[in-house]
């Protein structure tokens, strides 16, 4: 991991914790919900229901953790903060650093991991992707299994739809697997 990369998980862990804390919590559900809407502290205060010395409290710890932005008297929500962190995070995972340089193949793939098995008009492109990432051996079931699941929570819907598309060749008995290119 690089300095970079901890940084944005320290980054990400510290909006997680401050949004688990009730107070923070009821001044982020109190904001505006409009891209770029700001707030007084007298409407933060009424509507997360804290008095104001707990209010100050609450909107320090989010602005410390990068959820809210404070601007003279008013208060809004920091957009860029926490998608940043999460896009981040996102790259760190094994799909997402695939797909960084593939922003056609990365909106399939919310959150760099796919659910069910790719449709619609990148599919083959993430497909032959996967297909990519297995190893040059033959395979049984079990490995293939396992290693599509670092990709996907249907990781044998992802092993079938590289067999139908012809990019994984299985044998007869379905015993055993291997990439299509390397056959």
């Amino acid at each position: 991991m690089t300095p970079d990369d901890v940084r944005a998980l320290s980054r990400a862990a510290s909006q997680l914790a401050a949004l688990a804390q009730p107070d923070v919590a009821a001044v982020v559900a109190a904001l505006p919900r409009r891209p770029g809407s700001t707030a007084t502290l007298t409407d933060l205060g009424e509507g997360s229901g804290l008095e104001m010395r707990a209010l100050g409290k609450a909107i320090a710890r989010a602005r410390d953790a990068g959820i809210v932005r404070v601007e003279g008297d008013r208060i809004g929500a920091d957009q860029r903060g926490p998608s940043d962190a999460v896009a981040h995070l996102v790259a760190l995972t094994p799909l997402g650093a695939l797909l960084v340089d593939r922003p056609e193949l990365a909106a399939g793939t919310p959150y760099g991991f796919i659910h069910g098995v790719p449709s619609g008009d990148h599919a083959q492109d993430l497909l032959a992707l996967l297909a990519a990432q297995l190893p040059t051996t033959e395979l049984s079931e079990a490995e293939v299994t396992a290693q599509l699941s670092m990709f996907g929570d249907d990781p044998a819907g992802l092993r079938r739809a590289l067999v139908d598309s012809g990019l994984l060749w299985r044998t007869l008995d379905g015993a055993r697997y291997q990439r299509q290119d390397q056959r």
